[in-house]
């Protein structure tokens, strides 16, 4: 079988004409997201990339380094592109091969400085796409205008995507994600996504409300789920008073979807923040079959409007504001997983006792 980007070993392999000890090449590979079509990709790439410096007789084999459906804007979300720069300062790597720039990085930035990194320590990267090797005298100024061009077509995608999203949700087509109660299908070629109650969470769901209703505390709900066997949307056996809370908070549990609760605030650091009316949002009623009737929500809003009604816990605990973190904070008591551990009260999860 013919393999693709042919032309790139006869040029690579031109290059290293020495006499010395066999290079360390490694390569790195990346694809945006996990789609068929971009995972036969990541295969593609993969294969071929080791085929071609195993044939090199020159070259010695130093890894394949890759991320997959990850971002490119992003570097600190890249473990393969961390793990082949901290190989790389570690003496690991001679050479690293890459198929183009913006799979290298679409971040302008990112890209000159693990470029410069890499060049202090000696170690080119050769863009086949570009046909172009990073320690060469002209490719600073290169660099910098095919990463500028590949940061913004990142940009463009994610205004797109932005755009995208705004007319589904116009429309009312907005995909909902599995939570408790409800059993939901992906859109496909087959049709398009279908939301089914879950008899047995749905159950739960209702367990959840009523007792809120009649006056318990959220972890005494969480306690009785875990003493009746109820398992979670993740089909473990455990419960705390935030995971009730949020469902009683779940507007979807209505039949109603509230569309955009979160928003990107950063296309390069994918940065996620709450919703707070920076973005527009849509309340699409009667998305789906509801769980709970408007009457018994809306009693469970109320409650969650009284001062105390989100304290999970009371002070009935011997230890309850007698350890202290050494922050300063309290410890409070939690049955996180069904285990009851002192956490401090500023949520550093470091400190338990």
């Amino acid at each position: 079988m013919k393999q693709p980007m042919t032309g790139a070993a006869c040029r690579l392999s031109a290059i290293e004409q020495t006499d010395s000890p066999k290079l360390r090449v490694a390569a790195y590979i990346r694809v945006s997201t996990t789609l068929d079509i971009q995972e036969n990709s990541f295969e593609v790439q993969e294969r071929y990339y080791t085929d071609l410096i195993r044939s090199n007789p020159d070259w010695r084999m130093a890894g394949i380094y890759a991320d997959n459906g990850v971002t490119g804007t992003c570097k600190e979300r890249r473990t393969g592109f961390q793990r082949l720069m901290r190989h790389c300062e570690e003496g690991k790597i001679d050479r690293v091969l890459c198929k183009s720039l913006s799979r290298f990085a679409r971040n302008t930035l990112d890209t000159l400085d693990a470029v410069r990194r890499l060049k202090n320590l000696g170690i080119p990267v050769f863009f086949e796409k570009e046909n172009l090797d990073s320690l060469s005298v002209q490719s600073e100024f290169v660099l910098s205008t095919i990463a500028a061009i590949a940061q913004e077509e990142s940009r463009s995608i994610s205004e797109n995507t932005r755009v995208a999203y705004k007319h589904r949700s116009a429309a009312g087509q907005l995909p909902m994600v599995r939570i408790l109660g409800y059993r939901v299908s992906r859109a496909g070629k087959r049709g398009p996504q279908t939301v089914a109650i879950d008899p047995d969470e749905a159950e739960a769901v209702r367990f959840i409300y009523r007792s809120y209703i009649d006056g318990a505390r959220l972890t005494d709900i969480a306690d009785e789920l875990i003493d009746q066997g109820r398992r979670n949307v993740h089909g473990e056996i455990a419960w705390s008073g935030a995971m009730v809370r949020a469902v009683l908070l779940n507007e979807k549990y209505t039949g109603d979807y509230r569309s955009q609760k979160t928003y990107t605030a950063d296309y390069l650091t994918h940065r996620v923040k709450m919703n707070r009316g920076e973005v527009e949002q849509r309340v699409i009623e009667n998305h789906h079959e509801a769980i709970i009737d408007r009457k018994t929500w809306n009693e469970a809003q109320l409650l969650m409007l009284h001062p105390h009604a989100w304290r999970t816990t009371g002070n009935t605990y011997p230890f309850t504001g007698r350890l202290h973190c050494a922050c300063g904070a309290n410890y409070q008591r939690s049955n996180s997983q069904s285990r009851f551990r002192w956490i401090c009260g500023k949520r550093d999860r470091k400190s338990v006792v």
